[in-house]
C-alpha cells in the first residue's frame, strides 16, 4: 500500500520512509505542497497520507480540503502530524478533512498502529464499494427481468382478452 508523506523536513521524511518501508508500506515523499498536489491528482493516488503541518502556506489545510473532494472518487485516509498540541490547528485540520492527528516526533508503535488502523479502513472502504457496484449490477439485472416479465404479462394479457372476445363471438 502506498503512502504519501508531505513533510519539508528531509530527515524526518526520510525516517519515516524507513518505517515505512519496514512495515510493508510503499513511501511517496513530497517535500512541499505543489509535489504532494500532484501525487493527490493522480489517477492513482496513494490512499494513506501523512501530511506534516509545517507545510509552507498553510498546505496542511488545503491539501486536506483537496484530498476530501477527491474522496469523492477515492477515499484518502489522511493523518496529520503535529509539531505541537495546538487545539485550535488540530480542529482546523480534522475540519479540513484530515483523518486522525499524531504528535511529533511520532512513537514509531504509535505510528504503526494508526497506519494500521487507515489500512482497515481503507480495506473496508474498498469492499464496500466492491459489494456497491455488485449490487449496482445485480439491481441493473433484476430491472431487466422485471421489465421482460412485464410485458410477457402485458403480450399474456392480451391473448386472455383476445380468448375471451373470441369466446363472445362463437357464443353469438
Amino acid at each position: 500500500l502506498a503512502v504519501l508523506i508531505a513533510d519539508p523536513d528531509s530527515t524526518s521524511a526520510r525516517l519515516l520512509s524507513r518505517f515505512l518501508s519496514k512495515w510493508g508500506y510503499a513511501p511517496v515523499i513530497c517535500p512541499d505542497q505543489s509535489s504532494a498536489r500532484d501525487v493527490i491528482s493522480s489517477e492513482h493516488p496513494p490512499r494513506l497520507v501523512l501530511l506534516d503541518e509545517s507545510l509552507p502556506h498553510l498546505g496542511q489545510i488545503d491539501i486536506c480540503g483537496e484530498i476530501r473532494k477527491k474522496s469523492g472518487e477515492t477515499f484518502i485516509y489522511t493523518i496529520v502530524l503535529a509539531e505541537q498540541w495546538n487545539s485550535a490547528r488540530i480542529s482546523a485540520a480534522l475540519d479540513a478533512g484530515a483523518c486522525d492527528v499524531i504528535m511529533k516526533p511520532c512513537d514509531a508503535n504509535l505510528l504503526k498502529a494508526r497506519l494500521s488502523v487507515g489500512t482497515r479502513v481503507i480495506r473496508d472502504t474498498l469492499t464496500i464499494e466492491a459489494m456497491n457496484l455488485s449490487l449496482t449490477r445485480y439491481a441493473g439485472q433484476l430491472e431487466s427481468f422485471v421489465q421482460e416479465k412485464s410485458s410477457q404479462l402485458v403480450q399474456a394479457d392480451k391473448m386472455a382478452t383476445l380468448g375471451v372476445m373470441a369466446a363472445g363471438i362463437a357464443h353469438e
